[in-house]
Order: C-alpha cells, then structure tokens, then sequence
C-alpha cells in the first residue's frame, strides 16, 4: 500500500513538475516568440518570462475585474473617481512591473537588442487611420499647433 501511494505520489509531481506554463495574453504570446528568435533566449529565459507573462494577466485581469466592480457599483461618484484612479494607478504599477521583470531576465546585449529593435519598433496609435499624436483635426483648443476651424 505505502509503494502504491509513493508511485502516485511520484506521478502527481512529475504531471505537476512539467506541466507547461501558459501566457493568456495573445500579444505576450506573440511578444515571446519574438524576443526568442530575435534574442536567441535560453530555456530558463523563456521559462522565467513565461511565469513573468503568466502572473502578469493573472493580476491585471483581477484588477480589472476591481475597476469593473468599482465603476459599476452604486457608490457617489466622487468615491467611484478616487477608487478608479488608484485602480488605474495599480495597472500602471503593474505594466512597469512587468518591463523590469523581463529586463532582469535578459543579458546586457539582449536587453540593449530589446529596447532598440523590439520595444521601440511598436506601431503609432492609429485614430480613424491616422497617427493620432500628429493630427491637426484631433487637437483641442489650447495644444499648441490648434488650427481653428472657419
């Protein structure tokens, strides 16, 4: 009986052990496998940016179950804001978390290739199929370079 329960538990640690960490997020998905064939990452790398990917949706998904519940909820809207915003802070929070965590991850010469070739080469905010942060139509009285209308 003590052999049958040894070899169970055996293979509850090796399903346990090997069971292949998932990021939920599409986009960190699409992010890893660049930064692996761009960066050539070793499999602890990838490992550790995995777990790092993992508890990272895992966290913003409950905040933003939080943000959800609190602007939903019945609450004076003076209270809804201040709660909002500390939420919205923690989100902040939590997406600088993750860029640490995956510069601690990579060598010096990974983390230099990261920022110049993969990081910075992220597309322009799109606005009705323009660049939003160039757009002379999209600007408010008081920006500078605020042409008014006729």
């Amino acid at each position: 009986m003590l052999k049958i329960q040894a070899l169970i538990f055996v293979l509850f640690l090796s399903l346990t052990m090997s069971k292949e960490i998932k990021c939920q997020s599409a986009a960190d998905e699409k992010l890893l496998v660049k930064m692996t064939t761009e960066l050539s990452l070793d499999s602890a790398q990838i490992y550790s940016l995995k777990k790092v990917f993992s508890s990272f949706d895992f966290q913003l998904d409950s905040i933003n179950a939080l943000i959800k519940t609190v602007q939903t909820s019945d609450q004076p809207e003076e209270d809804i804001s201040k709660k909002s915003s500390v939420l919205f802070q923690e989100r902040k929070d939590l997406s600088n978390w993750k860029a640490n965590q995956i510069a601690i991850n990579l060598t010096a010469v990974q983390k230099k290739k990261y920022h110049t070739e993969i990081v910075a080469k992220t597309r322009p905010i799109l606005h009705f199929g323009h660049d939003k942060a160039d757009c002379k139509v999209c600007l408010k009285p008081g920006d500078s370079g605020y042409v008014p209308k006729p």
